[in-house]
């Protein structure tokens, strides 16, 4: 009897990824990494679900088809109404939909798969709702057809409406198992699910990336001048400390105080932009500004590279600072202390947890703690003690890697239908501690978050009025049109009743006349 050899599991891989002229090299990283744990374990039938299939497939090398079609730009109403035609078409399988519809390619998909991964992303949110929705209908339809779901490196929130928690809490009780990339989510998921939800604590899959021989040369080829740090500057501020003026202003002010304090030139990545000439947007743009911004003539932008380029780039660096979340995981794989600065409170929730994973807590300073000196002074302390940083990192690494590599043991034996495995942890480790870097109380950070995310919440009050208004005002213009439209039907209709009026009497007297031509003809006879 011939042998057959066990079948590698078809997975589904759905991740925030995949777009033709936009990089957004964290979510990237955590897509690449996820499809690279899963290889690793002999899991090597795989499609992806994403933003375009075409870049993604020639990205990862693997199969890929569409998402569902929900516009990041879409207002409420059209979210809602895509939403909710997806959810109704799930038991007959989308046949209510046109025939190019994505939905049915994924239908088709899922009937065949024996597993879904929701990659890693801060997406579960209100902020971006259209995730939301998409990981909705993604999951009702695992339900429907009895496929296993898994989610990892995941944040969820800090955000979720009212409205949207019962929908996030479906998708996280619905998982097979769930991975929260901090502390902060973990308890979040619990609190959402009443604890029903099986979820772990686990690291960002980006850690899992290294930069390989190719990745070292094409960042030798940029280059740069040495001593070198880097800095990731995000084009998007929330909170009541900055301005988007003053916080481009304010991180031009911190490159320029970092440079001259370590002697540095300072090198700008962007962790979201176009990888085609001439189409710059998001960090690109943020970073023109910064280098506008700038007096000391010290600050460089590099192009948009990959997250194992970065990785290689950020190797050699003397420090790196961020409003961004990922140079805070890739600084840990290649031991550079990244200074992060949180801009809102959902920077905060995933910088100070990613920091908080390995004990360097004291690294993430809150907005209004961010100022050009002291961001400085704090840099010095890094370059000078750098030596402690790393051997700090380095004996974390070894327990999260190993960590880390449980976990994706675990999720693959779920995948397989598998229960025997040993169960995911997540061990307590040290803070840092640094010479002249005093650790800043967690109250202060809750602090500022309330205060960030009271003005995050009128912001979004005063747009939603401003928006009610306009539409009251577009209304009252059409209703005054009507109005006068109205009016002006009434004047031509009684014009012409009138002229009909005319027009009949004039006919009822030319026919009282031709009777009356009738009548005297006939008496004449």
């Amino acid at each position: 009897m011939t042998k057959l050899e066990p079948r590698s599991p078809r997975v589904a891989v759905i991740g925030d990824v995949g777009w033709a002229g936009l990089y957004h090299l964290g979510d990237e990283a955590m897509t690449e990494a996820a499809i690279g744990e899963l290889q690793a374990r002999d899991v090597t039938d795989i499609t992806i679900i994403a933003a375009e299939a075409e870049p993604a497939a020639q990205r990862y090398r693997v199969d890929a088809i569409d998402r569902f079609g929900f516009g990041s730009r879409w207002g409420r109403k059209r979210l809602d109404d895509r939403y909710r035609a997806l959810v109704a078409g799930i038991n007959t399988g989308f046949a209510e939909l046109p025939e190019d519809d994505p939905a049915h390619e994924i239908f088709a998909l899922l009937q065949s798969c024996d597993a879904i991964v929701i990659a890693g992303g801060g997406n579960l949110t209100s902020r971006y709702l259209y995730h939301v929705y998409e990981r909705s209908v993604l999951t009702k339809l695992a339900d429907h057809l009895g496929t296993p779901l898994v989610m990892t490196s995941q944040t969820i929130g800090p955000t979720i409406d009212e409205d949207h928690r019962k929908i996030v809490a479906e998708i996280l009780e619905s998982a097979t198992i769930v991975g929260g990339r901090e502390t902060f989510t973990f308890e979040l998921v619990n609190d959402l699910t009443g604890g029903r939800a099986h979820v772990y604590k686990s690291l960002d899959d980006a850690f899992h990336l290294q930069a390989s021989p190719a990745d070292t040369r094409r960042a030798a080829a940029f280059e740069l001048d040495a001593p070198y740090a880097v800095a990731s500057v995000s084009p998007y501020v929330s909170n009541p400390f900055w301005s988007e003026d003053a916080y481009f202003e304010t991180m031009a002010s911190i490159c320029d105080a970092v440079a001259t304090e370590i002697d540095a030139t300072i090198y700008l990545i962007p962790h979201a932009g176009s990888p085609h000439s001439g189409e710059d947007k998001h960090d690109q743009v943020s970073h023109e500004r910064v280098i506008t911004a700038s007096v000391s003539e010290r600050i460089r932008s590099l192009p948009v590279m990959t997250a194992t380029q970065c990785i290689a780039v950020m190797a050699n660096a003397e420090v790196a600072v961020s409003t961004r979340y990922h140079p805070i995981v890739l600084g840990h794989i290649v031991e550079v202390p990244t200074i992060s600065i949180g801009v809102d409170p959902y920077s905060f929730v995933r910088m100070y947890g990613a920091q908080k994973n390995f004990g360097t807590e004291s690294l993430h300073l809150p907005a209004r703690r961010a100022t050009p000196e002291g961001v400085a002074a704090l840099a010095r302390q890094l370059v000078d003690q750098r030596a402690t940083f790393a051997q700090h990192v380095k004996g974390i690494t070894a327990i999260r890697s190993a960590e880390a590599n449980t976990w994706w043991d675990h999720l693959v034996a779920r995948i397989n239908g598998s229960t025997h495995t040993t169960e995911p942890s997540f061990t307590e480790v040290a803070t840092l501690e640094l010479a002249n870097v005093a650790p800043i109380a967690r109250s202060e950070f809750d602090a500022y978050n309330e205060l960030s995310s009271m003005y995050d919440s009128f912001r979004r009050e005063r747009a939603a009025r401003i928006r009610a208004e306009k539409d009251a005002d577009i209304a009252k213009r059409d209703r005054d049109r009507l109005r006068v439209a109205m009016q002006r039907v009434k004047a031509e209709s009684k014009a012409l009743r009138a002229q009909l009026d005319a027009t009949n009497s004039r006919k009822v007297v030319r026919l009282a006349d031709r009777l009356g031509d009738v009548s005297r003809t006939l008496r004449g006879r």
